[in-house]
């Protein structure tokens, strides 16, 4: 305290209270009690309290009623470090543990030895169940924040926005620097707790590769493979289901399954036709084909199994048109291939026809 600050003090005429400071100024007994203690203190305001301490020896900066073991109030708080400095490294931090006498468990670094600032970086670490010293923690970083924004979790330097050194969870998503079973792969996987759609999303296409060479590509025209982006090429569609296979009319039905896959314009479709009684139903054409046959006639029907036919035959094949399956058939007495009526009461025909749309 400067001698400016004493002489401010009141002259001492008897003692007035029980915590009073006395102090001699030029033969003057002065005091300083609690109250005008720390008043002043580098503040130009003689008559500005700037520390406080309270009875719970709580410290107050800017606050009369500070309310923690620190409280600043008004302003910014600078902690600085540099090689001259008591600690000799240049590392200001902040260090927890959890009482006095415990070495260091956590801390918040800033490294600022690069003046261009590139490397410079906030660290956050903690030891764990595994105390270290205090120099030691400085170099312990669980994460860092660099100068250029990048974040950085596992990894000191971030080359990223957000780098992650290990597995990641978002939610019920894993990345994983193993794969999924556990082998030494990589993966991206939802586990299956809750409902939803594990979605990637592009306005253009999503890129998948193997071994450095690209083997499946999505665009908005579909799928293409190993590295082919023509739209020509695209495989834009896949479906599986049931079609309706029949003759019309009152006829009736044993067994009549029928089925299809579609890749792309290839339509593959298979029929099980059984018919109880044929009725009013046409006795030479199958209807309800999944998709209208794209060329003028497909001739890829291919005729597996017949028996019971209303006409007597020793070949029977058929052709596709439009949406209907229409049969040919080679009869004992005839000598080349016709429109048979050869569906009836009784028969079951099988078979598989292939055609593009």
């Amino acid at each position: 305290m400067s001698d400016k600050k004493i002489s401010e003090l009141t002259a001492l005429t008897a003692p007035d209270g029980a915590e009073e400071l006395v102090v001699n100024d030029s033969g003057v007994s002065k005091k300083i009690t609690q109250a005008n203690l720390l008043r002043g203190i580098n503040n130009t305001a003689a008559d500005a309290t700037a520390i406080t301490i309270d009875a719970s020896e709580n410290v107050g900066i800017g606050t009369n009623s500070p309310d923690t073991k620190l409280h600043v109030d008004g302003g910014d708080v600078k902690i600085s470090s540099d090689v001259q400095s008591s600690n000799g490294d240049g590392i200001p931090t902040i260090f927890f543990g959890e009482d006095t006498t415990a070495l260091v468990a956590a801390q918040i670094s800033y490294h600022g030895d690069d003046e261009s600032g590139d490397n410079n970086f906030i660290g956050i670490g903690c030891n764990g169940a595994t105390p270290a010293s205090e120099a030691v923690t400085k170099e312990n970083h669980q994460m860092v924040i660099k100068a250029s924004g990048n974040i950085g979790i596992g990894t000191s330097s971030p080359d990223h926005t957000l780098r992650v050194n290990g597995d990641t969870r978002l939610g019920n998503l894993h990345v994983k620097t193993s794969e999924y079973t556990g082998g030494t792969g990589k993966s991206i996987w939802a586990d299956n707790a809750g409902t939803g759609v594990l979605g990637l999303n592009s306005s253009t296409s999503i890129q998948m590769n193997a071994g450095g060479s690209e083997r499946m590509r999505v665009t908005t025209d579909g799928l293409t493979f190993n590295g082919d982006t023509a739209a020509a090429n695209a495989l834009d569609d896949y479906e599986e289901g049931d079609w309706d296979s029949e003759v019309g009319g009152t006829a009736t039905y044993g067994v009549n399954q029928a089925r299809y896959t579609k890749i792309g314009r290839q339509v593959i479709a298979t029929f099980d036709l059984n018919i109880t009684t044929i009725g009013t139903g046409s006795t030479t054409v199958v209807t309800g084909l999944p998709f209208a046959v794209g060329d003028s006639i497909a001739e890829g029907v291919s005729v597996s199994f017949f028996d019971g036919l209303a006409t007597s035959v020793v070949f029977l094949t058929a052709y596709a048109i439009n949406s209907e399956i229409r049969f040919r058939a080679l009869t004992a007495a005839g000598t080349g291939l016709t429109d048979a009526s050869v569906l009836g009461s009784g028969c079951r025909v099988t078979g598989t026809v292939s055609y593009t749309v």
